[in-house]
């Protein structure tokens, strides 16, 4: 047989089982079909289920399980059927007796909406049982035979009729890490034993209209809690002084340290300073309360108040605060004790923190973005000249396309470039001396040649004329030094006239390169034509002289 025939039947068995055995028959339990393959424990789906009805959580479809909703199983199942078993959901099958129980290895227990009787005994001798739902059994207290359980490690508890919780019990579960006592209408305080729950992280007990702040134990002793919800508390009108310090106990009573065990100053009198203590409260759930704003201020905006170090969640909403101070979300994202504030009201305002990078909001992270995407390329070429578009630049945008610049030009520009620089020129002027020039760029002075003294005139010239006598030669005076002038050359305007002058000579040149690849002879001056001799002398005119009309006058 082919692969693809083996899969068809394999998935015929799968959709319709196979016959049940004999002894399922007489007993009346039944056949929990077991399929090759990964299939192998699961449990064949109800007729029609589809969708989130088929859906079955990875603990139950990967053990094996005895589930009433899905198939109605004989009660007490047979041993055999039991021997294997670690996971029985017995909710809805209304059951008061569980007494079969005991002896097995049931690790995780439903027992929601069974009025258990008897067997609580059974229950209890369950060691290896680590989760145990008890919602809606009509319970008025803890049954004591329920402190076997040493392995417990939550408890669903929800709807039942107690008024307290018995604390011996309680206390008695050490590896404890999450209760459930929600929906406890006569439930009108917590055990001060919870305190001894050094394991315990999540604790819930919202919907307790009988619950009020004095009615809450002191929980700082527990190291480990990080998720308190209390929502939906008609008579919690303030809360408690110790609230903040709640899941800040000492940490060497549990075997679980903080991964940054690093020493903390202790706020409690007669402890040591070198107490590991736990981190604190990171969920708080105080929604749909009494709680008007006095009680939110005194405890999260107030600077004398305790530092929130941890808390990343809070939810405040449809509390009387919410009417007075509508901006409260603001005022508690704007507090210094709550640094790490992340979520209001189930709204995330602060971008989740990740190891190694900075927080930002929402605000700061767009716009943030919006730069990233200006800074990439956007691919496209402008109109098959192979020139690509600015980076950063609107899609409008194009780039200067550059034609090639002849070998000439290119030197014409090097030579402005090289004229344009500023030349600093000083000018000493002294009197009876030449007019000494030096410029920056050479180093060196350009001395002017003085004009030669004219020569005495001879004694028979000076004879004849007077003017011409010399007087007697006087001893030469030295002249009064005076202090060299310095004037001011408008560089500027130097500069320009001798850059325009070569640039000029430059496109005289370019000119008669270009007119001699072309053919064209430059002029040269000729002279002038005497037209008279030329074309002989015209018509006279009756004055005599000639009319310029050339030959025969016309």
């Amino acid at each position: 047989m082919d692969r693809g025939a083996a899969r068809s039947r394999k998935r015929s068995q799968i959709q319709n089982g196979p016959a049940a055995p004999q002894h399922a028959e007489s007993s009346g339990a039944p056949h929990r079909p077991r399929p090759e393959g990964n299939d192998r424990f699961r449990q064949p789906h109800a007729e029609g289920a589809s969708g989130a009805t088929r859906y079955k959580p990875k603990a139950i479809r990967s053990s094996a399980a005895l589930i009433w909703s899905q198939a109605a199983f004989a009660i007490p199942p047979p041993k055999d059927v039991l021997e294997g078993v670690r996971r029985v959901d017995l909710a809805g099958s209304g059951l008061t007796d569980v007494s079969w129980l005991k002896g097995t290895g049931v690790t995780w227990l439903n027992l929601a909406g069974c009025q258990i009787s008897e067997g609580w005994e059974a229950v209890g001798s369950l060691t290896e049982l680590s989760v145990l739902n008890i919602s809606n059994c009509g319970l008025k207290q803890l049954p004591d035979s329920l402190k076997g359980l040493v392995n417990l490690k939550a408890l669903v508890a929800m709807g039942n009729e107690w008024t307290s919780i018995d604390g011996e019990v309680l206390s008695s579960w050490k590896e404890l890490n999450s209760l459930i006592v929600s929906h406890s209408p006569s439930l009108s305080s917590l055990p001060k034993a919870l305190a001894q729950v050094v394991h315990l992280s999540k604790l819930t007990f919202s919907h307790c209209p009988k619950l009020s702040a004095t009615s809450l134990p002191d929980l700082y002793p527990l190291p480990l809690l990080r998720d308190v919800k209390m929502n939906n508390l008609p008579l919690l009108t303030s809360l408690p002084s110790h609230i903040s310090a709640w899941g800040t106990g000492d940490l060497s009573l549990t075997r679980k340290p903080r991964a940054n065990d690093a020493d903390s100053d202790s706020d409690q009198p007669g402890e040591s300073s070198t107490v590991r203590r736990g981190e604190g409260l990171e969920v708080l759930d105080l929604g749909n309360c009494s709680l008007p704003y006095g009680a939110i201020e005194g405890v999260f905006l107030k600077p004398k108040s305790a530092k929130w170090a941890h808390l990343r969640s809070l939810t405040l909403h449809s509390n009387p605060l919410g009417t007075t101070h509508p901006n409260y979300s603001e005022l508690l994202q704007a507090s210094a004790l709550l640094p790490n504030l992340q979520i209001v009201d189930a709204k995330r305002v602060v971008e989740r923190k990740r190891k190694g990078e900075v927080s930002e909001s929402k605000k700061e992270r767009m716009a943030r973005e919006r730069r990233e995407n200006k800074m990439k390329p956007s691919g496209a070429n402008v109109g098959g000249t192979g020139a690509m578009r600015k980076w950063g630049g609107e899609a409008d945008e194009r780039e200067e396309v550059v034609e090639p610049v002849p070998a000439e030009e290119k030197k014409v520009k090097k030579r402005k470039a090289e004229d344009g620089e500023k030349i600093k020129v000083k000018k000493a002027r002294v009197d009876g001396e030449p007019r000494k020039l030096k410029s920056d760029k050479t180093g060196k002075a350009d001395d002017h040649k003085a004009k030669p003294a004219p020569a005495a005139p001879p004694a028979a010239e000076a004879a004849l004329d007077p003017s011409l006598s010399v007087a007697p030669a006087k001893k030469p005076t030295k002249p009064a030094a005076k202090e060299p002038v310095f004037e001011v050359i408008d560089v500027a305007k130097a500069a320009k006239a001798a850059k325009g002058e070569k640039v000029g000579r430059l496109e005289r040149r370019l000119k008669e390169r270009k007119d001699k690849k072309q053919g064209i002879e430059p002029v040269k001056d000729v002279a002038p034509v005497d037209l008279k001799s030329l074309f002989g002398a015209g018509a006279k005119t009756d004055d005599n002289e000639d009319s310029g009309l050339g030959v025969g006058g016309w």
